[in-house]
């Protein structure tokens, strides 16, 4: 049985010093209503009900955040307007840092670090922030889907980018295959 949960949240000071394993079944209309756009003419919608599965880890002055799931997403293809579905997997490796997020006179939000002495590692990793102490497991998985879901959904195989086959001492010649039309419309090419 898929649903949503009450609240998809944590306090990050209640983490245990083990780490806390989160396992949820996401519910269509949770999902749907997660990456719901408003007033957009083309929206995402869930197919299907998703299992994730979380660990979050203390580490240092940051949290780290491993799991992931498998998300079955539709919407109108750019193209036909068809329903077009894609499968995403979401594998979480991000690092969770305090952050405080600030009004700037523009309007514009901006998310500023409270600690600026997190220690260096070698290895390369995804930071996101949290506010007030809360964890806010739904915003990180909208973000994640949108970053991982197409920008241009369609539902068949685009053909390659028009004239961009045609080549000349590795330079691209956009406009080589118009020209090519045009010669043949006027009748010069035999």
């Amino acid at each position: 049985m898929t649903r949503a949960p009450k609240s998809f949240t944590v306090r990050a000071d209640r983490i245990p010093v083990g780490g806390l394993d989160i396992s949820e079944v996401l519910s269509v209309e949770f999902l749907s209503e997660l990456v719901f756009e408003g007033s957009k003419p083309l929206t995402w919608q869930a197919v299907e009900g998703a299992e994730v599965q979380l660990h979050l880890m203390p580490e240092a002055t940051m949290i780290r955040l491993t799991g992931g799931g498998k998300f079955v997403m539709a919407t109108p293809c750019i193209r036909c307007m068809h329903q077009a579905s894609f499968a995403v997997t979401l594998d979480f490796n991000t690092r969770l840092m305090p952050g405080q997020a600030e009004l700037e006179a523009d309007g514009t939000i901006t998310l500023e670090s409270f600690s600026d002495d997190v220690p260096v590692q070698e290895e390369e990793f995804v930071v996101s922030y949290y506010q007030d102490g809360i964890i806010d497991i739904s915003a990180l998985l909208r973000e994640q889907l949108f970053l991982d879901l197409p920008d241009y959904p369609t539902c068949c195989e685009l053909p390659a980018v028009f004239g961009a086959e045609e080549m000349l001492d590795g330079k691209i010649r956009p406009f080589a295959a118009l020209a090519g039309m045009r010669s043949k419309l006027l009748g010069l090419d035999n």
